[in-house]
Order: structure tokens, then C-alpha cells, then sequence
């Protein structure tokens, strides 16, 4: 083998290399879990929150960006949208859904979480039920 063609061996080795090491570094540092209910039933017209659970197994603290997606999407908005989390850490965002007043039945919701170099989603069914029934009668006058 002659010196040039060992050299380009040797080059392309440690790109190689290098590069492999990079894209694992990469992977460990951005890695991370979502827990979240598959159905959420809830109350039409209420402006009802529940929490989604992040836990970043990553060996740095990440960004994170929160968008939705579905028919039920036009109804919910994350607090915060936008949030950090440090290593090995447990946190939360909320989900707000102020939906119209006369709706019942179930909306899909996906829902993004998105890192600088990776995305996951989760689904959930919004399930709305009439939740507020009232009923009225005439009677008599109370008088204290």
C-alpha cells in the first residue's frame, strides 16, 4: 500500500470515527420521555388544564417547544409553550382547553415536543361530555 493511499485510510478512519462519536453525543444529550393520558375528558366551554410529564434523559439541559396539531387544536394552547429542563429532570407543561360551548363527543389532539435536534409527539382524545344539566320549575315564593 503506498503512503498516500494509507494516509486517505487514516483520514477516513478517524472521520469516521469521529463522526460516530459525534452522532452518539448528540443522541445522549437530546433524548427524552413524554407521559401523557391517551383520552382527557373534559367539560365543553370551562377552561380546563391538565399537565404533560418531560423528563429529559439527556446529559445536558435542553430547550423544548410545545405545538398541537388536530381537531381539537384550535381549542388548547400549552403554558408554557416554551421551557428548559436540566438533566435527569422530571418536569411539566400545562394544556388549556377552552373549547366552544355547544360541542360534545371526541377531538384528536396530537402534540409536539420538539428539541433542537429531535421531535416526539403523543396523541390524545379530547373527550367533551355535557357536564352541566339544569333543570327549572316553577314554585312558590320563599320567603325568609
Amino acid at each position: 500500500m503506498s503512503k498516500k493511499n494509507f494516509a486517505y485510510l487514516i483520514f477516513f478512519l478517524i472521520s469516521f470515527h469521529l463522526l460516530a462519536l459525534s452522532a452518539a453525543d448528540v443522541k445522549s444529550q437530546e433524548d427524552f420521555d413524554v407521559a401523557a393520558q391517551a383520552k382527557v375528558n373534559l367539560c365543553p366551554c370551562s377552561n380546563q388544564a391538565y399537565p404533560i410529564y418531560i423528563k429529559n434523559k439527556g446529559a445536558s439541559a435542553n430547550a423544548y417547544s410545545v405545538s398541537f396539531s388536530g381537531s381539537g387544536a384550535k381549542w388548547v394552547k400549552a403554558q408554557p409553550s416554551k421551557f428548559n429542563i436540566n438533566p435527569n429532570v422530571l418536569s411539566y407543561f400545562f394544556v388549556y382547553v377552552n373549547s366552544d360551548c355547544n360541542i360534545k363527543g371526541s377531538y384528536d389532539l396530537n402534540i409536539y415536543i420538539k428539541t433542537s435536534s429531535l421531535i416526539k409527539a403523543t396523541k390524545q382524545a379530547l373527550n367533551f361530555t355535557e357536564c352541566y344539566k339544569f333543570d327549572t320549575q316553577l314554585g312558590d315564593i320563599f320567603e325568609p
